[in-house]
């Protein structure tokens, strides 16, 4: 099992553009076209925690796994530590699609990353 951790910030000029990274260094730009390209990579059992990496995010609301498998997360990540462990039972190359609420720039916004099964 291994702990992944997911930076979130925005793009400081449109605070509906999301801004994704597996390491804190590197981040892929979370918006609609974009956010598709965006994927950690994490087997059954591994632990996923989202954080804010800056403070252009005034929070996170939700991590809402796809309805396709609602039970992607166990637990379901909450809040306050938004952390939850991988459950999928796909194979080593599939996609799990997951949704990010937060609020940033007073609005709220979604991104929707994945998740691939190693």
């Amino acid at each position: 099992m291994a702990d992944h951790t997911i930076y979130l910030k925005v793009n400081s000029s449109k605070a509906s553009e999301l801004l994704l990274s597996n390491d804190g260094k590197k981040y892929t730009n979370g918006s609609s076209s974009e956010d598709k390209k965006f994927k950690t990579k994490a087997k059954d059992g591994d632990t996923v925690q989202w954080i804010t990496a800056d403070s252009s995010i005034t929070s996170i609301d939700a991590i809402t796994p796809d309805k396709a498998n609602d039970n992607l997360f166990n637990p379901v990540p909450t809040s306050p530590n938004w952390q939850g462990t991988v459950n999928s039972n796909k194979k080593s190359g599939a996609v799990e699609s997951y949704s990010i609420t937060y609020t940033a720039g007073g609005s709220s916004h979604t991104c929707d990353p994945k998740i691939q099964m190693v």
